[in-house]
């Protein structure tokens, strides 16, 4: 008894292997047959190029020309503000603060140079005088 079962288990098995053998030999078939198509594909694409010719554009850039007219002709029909500002101001505005101290601190030690000059000789010829 345990050897008809265990030929009969044997015989399954068997049949089990030849069966997965056939249809692993189908599976690699089938698999070589796509990545043939797969590399046939490639090459095809590789082969294909495709020329677009160049935009004609004369027709929009003459669009764009008008539309900017006209919106540059809406700008300059918009009011504009002017705003007129009386002040007085002590210190220069930021963008002239290098000319205002250019001139005002040159002028400033120029006349306290002959200022002092002036003083001393009216002192040195008071002195003299005495």
């Amino acid at each position: 008894m345990n050897e008809e079962i265990l030929q009969s288990v044997l015989t399954e098995v068997l049949e089990g292997q030849k069966e997965e053998a056939i249809s692993n030999g189908l599976l690699t078939k089938a698999v070589e047959n796509i990545s043939d198509r797969i590399t046939g594909i490639e090459e095809k694409v590789s082969k294909l190029k495709i020329t677009v010719p160049d935009p004609d554009l004369v027709p929009v850039n003459g669009l764009l020309k008008k539309h900017f007219q006209v919106i540059q002709g809406v700008i300059e029909a918009q009011p504009k503000e002017v705003r007129q500002i009386k002040q007085i101001v002590l210190f220069p505005i930021e963008s002239h603060k290098l000319e205002f101290y250019k001139i005002v601190m040159g002028r400033f030690f120029k006349w306290a140079t002959i200022l002092i000059i002036a003083l001393v000789i009216i002192f040195k010829i008071e002195h003299y005088l005495k």
